[in-house]
C-alpha cells in the first residue's frame, strides 16, 4: 500500500522535469546576481573607507599639528600672568605711594594758595581728611607712608631695607611733584603759596617741625607697630588727628611735599632770592630730626617691638624673659612699669610686655644691649609716655594761643582734642596716657590702693616738669610777649569763683568719661581716644568764654611758671583747685553709675541666683576686694615680668616634657 502523501504536498500541482530544471536555473541566476549585487555593493564601499580613513589621518594631523600651538598659546598666556604677576608685585607699592603723595601735595598746594584763603583750622582738617582716605586706601599695599621722615623710622627700626626705602622716596618725590605741577595747572593764573624759607632757619620753624614730625612718627610707631595694640581699626583715625592738630599750629613735616612745592616754586618770579635757596634742605633735616628721636624712644618704651620685627616673637619672648629674671635676682621688680589705669586701654598689657608665646630659645641669640633696654623700659616707660605726652599737649596748647594774626589763630580747644586724641590711640596702652594731674587722681581715687601712691606722685611730677619745658621752650622760639597770650585767665566781666566753677565743672566731665570708659574695659571701645578727645575739646570751647580753658593744672602751671608776671601767678591756683576737685566729683559720679569697674544694672542681673538678687553693701564690698585681689595678682605677675615663663608654666612644661619622654604615651605640646 503506498505512503500517505502530505497534505501540502497534495495540493502543489505536479511539475515535470523540464519545469524542475528551469527553477534550478533561475535560482542559479538569482544567486550569481545577488552575489554580484554584493560584489558591486563591497567594491563601492572599499572607497568610502578608504576615504574615511583618510578623512582620519588627516584629522589625527591636524590635531598634531594644532596641539604645539595651543600649548604654546597656554604657555604664552602662563608667562604674562606670571609677567603681570611680578609687575603688580614690583609696581604697587612705587605707584600707591606716588598717588597718595600725589593727592596729598595736591590738596596741600590747592589750600595753601593766597586766593584760597582758608583758616588753619579748616585747612589742617581737610589734609587730615585726604590722608585718612589714602592711608585707608593704601595701608594693605604699601603701609601707606607717603612721607619720607616715616620711611626714614622704619628704616632705623629694620622694617625695609635701604633699597625699599630709597624706592618709597623716589616715589613720594615723584608723586609731591606730580601733584605740585597739577595745582599749578588747576590753580592758574592763581599763585601757589611761597614754599622758600626766605628768612632762613628760625627757633619757632625749628621747635615746630622738629616736636610736630616727632609727634606724628610717635603716633605712627605706638600704633602701627606695637604688637599689644594689634589688631586695631583707629590707627589711621590716631595719625590723622595728630596731623589736624600739627598742621593747625603750621607745621609741614613732609619733606617730599616740600620739595614738590619747591620745584615748582623755582620756575616763578623772584624765586630763590634772599635766602630762599636754605628752605629745602631745612625742611628735610627738621623732620628728620624729629623722626630720629621719635624712633629713639620707641626702643625705650617698646623694645620688643623695635628689636624684634614680625617673626621674631621666640626671641623677643626670650629677651624680655632674660630681663624680667635679671630684674627680679636684683630686686627691681617691682618697678614703675605697670600703667597706673588698671581699667582702660592698658589694663592688660604694657609697653615692654607684649603677651609672646614662651620661647625655649638660648639668651645667646639675644643682642647684649637688650636686657639694658628691657630693664629700662620697665623702670621708665610709663614716665617716659606721661612725658611725651603732655608736652606735646601743652606746647599745642601755647602755639595754638600764640599764632597771629589772632583772627586766624587755630582754636586750642580743637587743636588740643585733636592731638590728645592721637596721644591716647598712642599711650594709653603704656601709661594710661593722663598727661593731666586731675586724671590721674581721679584714676587713684577710682580705686585708691597704698602701693600706687608714690607712682601717682611720679605722675604728677613727670606732667609739670614736661608742662614747664614745653612753655620754656615756647618762651625761647616766640619770646616773652607771645608766651602772655597763651596763659588761662578769667575772662572779663567773669570772676574767679565763676572761672573756678567752669574748671570743676568740665574737669569733672572729662574725668567721669576717662573713667566710665575703663570701667566697661576700653578695649573694647576702638574709638576710646576719640570720646576722650571729643570730651576735652567739649570742655575748654564751654568754659573759654569764662574761666579761659584750663582744666589741665600741669598745662596752666608750666604756662604760668615760665610767662605769667607775679601778678598774674596768684590766678593759677584757679587751675589747680578747680580741675582738682572737679576730679573728685568725677569719681563720685563714676562711683555711683559703675562702682568698681562694673555697671550697677549689669551687676544686678549677673548676681541673680534662682531669681533672688544677691543684693547689699556687704556683698557688693565683698565682689569688689575679690576683683581688687585677682587685679593685684594679676599686677604682680605682670611687674614680675609678664613676657617670661612663670614658675607654675616652667612646671607645667617640664611635666609634658617628661610624659613626652615616655614611651608608653603619647602627647603633643
Amino acid at each position: 500500500m503506498p505512503p500517505a502523501l502530505d497534505v501540502e504536498e497534495a495540493k502543489q500541482p505536479l511539475l515535470s522535469a523540464e519545469d524542475k530544471q528551469e527553477e534550478e536555473e533561475v535560482s542559479l541566476q538569482d544567486e550569481e546576481a545577488g552575489s554580484a549585487d554584493a560584489k558591486t555593493q563591497q567594491e563601492e564601499q572599499q572607497p568610502a573607507a578608504a576615504d574615511q580613513d583618510d578623512e582620519e589621518a588627516h584629522l589625527e594631523e591636524q590635531r598634531a599639528e594644532s596641539k604645539p600651538k595651543s600649548d604654546r598659546l597656554a604657555q604664552t598666556k602662563q608667562f604674562c600672568a606670571h609677567a603681570f604677576f611680578i609687575l603688580q608685585e614690583l609696581l604697587a607699592i612705587p605707584v600707591i605711594e606716588a598717588l597718595g603723595t600725589l593727592t596729598l601735595t595736591l590738596v596741600v598746594a590747592l589750600l595753601s594758595r593766597p586766593a584760597a584763603a582758608t583758616a588753619p583750622l579748616t585747612a589742617a582738617l581737610v589734609i587730615a581728611a585726604v590722608l585718612l582716605a589714602m592711608i585707608y586706601a593704601g595701608a594693605r599695599i604699601s603701609g601707606a607712608h607717603y612721607n619720607p621722615a616715616v620711611t626714614f623710622s622704619l628704616l632705623l627700626l629694620g622694617r625695609t631695607s635701604a633699597f625699599q626705602s630709597l624706592v618709597y622716596m623716589g616715589s613720594q618725590l615723584a608723586g609731591a611733584i606730580g601733584g605740585a605741577y597739577l595745582a599749578k595747572a588747576l590753580s592758574s593764573p592763581d599763585p601757589l603759596a611761597d614754599p622758600f624759607l626766605h628768612g632762613g632757619m628760625t627757633g619757632k620753624l625749628a621747635l615746630v617741625e622738629i616736636s610736630f614730625s616727632f609727634a606724628l612718627v610717635f603716633v605712627i610707631l605706638h600704633t602701627v607697630l606695637a604688637r599689644t595694640q594689634q589688631p586695631n581699626s583707629f590707627a589711621g583715625a590716631a595719625i590723622c588727628a595728630t596731623l589736624a592738630a600739627a598742621v593747625a599750629v603750621g607745621a609741614v613735616m613732609n619733606p617730599a611735599v616740600s620739595t614738590g612745592l619747591y620745584v615748582v616754586g623755582t620756575g616763578e618770579e623772584g624765586a630763590g632770592e634772599e635766602g630762599g635757596e636754605e628752605g629745602l634742605w631745612i625742611r628735610w633735616v627738621l623732620p628728620m630730626v624729629g623722626a630720629l628721636v621719635a624712633t629713639c624712644l620707641f626702643y625705650l618704651t617698646n623694645p620688643a617691638d623695635a628689636m624684634f620685627p614680625p617673626g621674631q616673637e621666640e626671641a623677643a619672648a626670650a629677651a624680655a624673659a632674660e630681663a624680667a629674671a635679671s630684674s627680679r635676682k636684683e630686686g627691681r621688680g617691682r618697678g614703675g612699669r605697670t600703667p597706673l589705669l588698671r581699667d582702660g586701654s592698658s589694663s592688660s598689657s604694657s609697653s615692654s610686655s607684649p603677651t609672646f608665646p614662651s620661647s625655649s630659645s638660648s639668651s645667646s641669640s639675644i643682642p647684649p644691649y637688650s636686657r639694658v633696654l628691657f630693664q629700662t623700659s620697665r623702670l621708665l616707660s610709663v614716665y617716659l609716655m606721661e612725658f611725651q605726652g603732655t608736652f606735646l599737649l601743652t606746647l599745642t596748647i601755647a602755639l595754638s594761643l600764640t599764632s597771629t594774626p589772632s583772627s586766624l589763630a587755630p582754636s586750642p580747644a580743637a587743636t588740643a582734642g585733636l592731638l590728645l586724641t592721637g596721644l591716647i590711640f598712642a599711650g594709653g596702652y603704656v601709661s594710661g596716657a593722663h598727661l593731666n594731674p586731675a586724671v590721674t587722681l581721679g584714676v587713684f581715687l577710682f580705686r585708691p590702693r597704698r602701693k600706687d601712691v608714690p607712682k601717682a606722685l611720679l605722675y604728677v611730677i613727670v606732667q609739670v616738669l614736661a608742662s614747664v619745658l614745653a612753655a620754656g621752650a615756647t618762651r625761647l622760639a616766640l619770646g616773652h610777649a607771645a608766651g602772655q597770650n597763651a596763659l588761662p585767665s578769667p575772662q572779663t566781666p567773669h570772676k574767679w569763683q565763676q572761672a573756678l566753677g567752669a574748671e570743676i565743672v568740665f574737669t569733672a566731665l572729662l574725668v567721669l568719661v576717662i573713667l566710665l570708659l575703663g570701667a566697661a574695659g576700653a578695649q573694647g571701645h576702638q574709638y576710646f581716644g576719640l570720646a576722650i578727645g571729643a570730651a576735652l575739646t567739649s570742655g575748654l570751647y564751654a568754659a573759654g568764654g569764662i574761666s579761659g580753658g584750663g582744666l589741665n593744672p600741669a598745662v596752666a602751671s608750666g604756662l604760668y611758671a615760665m610767662n605769667a608776671s607775679k601778678e598774674q601767678g596768684e590766678e593759677v591756683w584757679v587751675y589747680w583747685v578747680g580741675p582738682l576737685f572737679g576730679a573728685v566729683v568725677g569719681v563720685l559720679m563714676a562711683s555711683g553709675l559703675a562702682p568698681g569697674g562694673r555697671v550697677v544694672g549689669r551687676r544686678r542681673r549677673e548676681g541673680r541666683r534662682g531669681g533672688e538678687e544677691v543684693g547689699g553693701e556687704e556683698e557688693v564690698k565683698e565682689e569688689e576686694e575679690k576683683e581688687g585681689e585677682k587685679e593685684e595678682g594679676k599686677e604682680e605677675g605682670m611687674e614680675k615680668g609678664e613676657m617670661a615663663v612663670t614658675e607654675e608654666e616652667e612646671g607645667k612644661k617640664k611635666e609634658e616634657e617628661e610624659v613626652a619622654a615616655t614611651p608608653a604615651v603619647e602627647t603633643s605640646q
